[in-house]
């Protein structure tokens, strides 16, 4: 399963196999920022700063649990109907032809990175296991085990910390 830890296992061989000296900064955007989270609770040492963009919360699935369903569903919180809607048109063939509404939904929060970058990208969420991927990770995420084992991994290392939110 894409648990957090299991992320955070990949992120930190590939780290180490690639030789690159530590302490590391971290950078992590929505998702990924959660995933550092637990990297620096589980290898403090190996941190020197830190920022989160837009990070998603150990806590994330309390949102479902407390919200009344209407503004759950409008708050945009929820980020696994749209990736679902991909994977199905992944399936049925439709990426082409519906690129244009795809595209848009998709790369809004990309639309100042040159055409070039967010081809790549767009490329990225083409990818029939990058799709199944996203809805294991989320899956996983918002689970009260994910949750709990970021929590109890232990305290943030004391380094240089930014967290940036969008504003709407």
């Amino acid at each position: 399963p894409r648990t957090s830890r299991q992320i955070v296992n990949e992120l930190h061989s590939m780290l180490h196999n690639a030789g690159l000296p530590t302490p590391y900064v971290l950078v992590g955007h929505s998702q990924g920022a959660l995933y550092l989270q637990l990297f620096g609770r589980l290898h403090p040492h190996e941190v020197a700063s830190a920022v989160f963009l837009d990070p998603l919360s150990s806590d994330n699935q309390r949102f479902e649990a407390e919200l009344k369903p209407d503004i759950y569903k409008n708050s945009g919180v929820d980020r696994l109907p749209p990736i679902k809607s991909l994977g199905t048109l992944q399936r049925l063939g439709l990426m082409r032809m519906f690129r244009g509404t795809a595209e848009t939904r998709l790369l809004a929060p990309h639309r100042h990175l040159p055409a070039t970058t967010r081809e790549v990208i767009w490329q990225h969420y083409t990818l029939p296991k990058a799709c199944a991927a996203m809805v294991d990770e989320y899956n996983q995420n918002r689970t009260p085990a994910n949750s709990a084992e970021v929590r109890s991994a232990g305290e943030f290392p004391h380094v240089p910390l930014k967290v940036i939110y969008h504003s709407p």
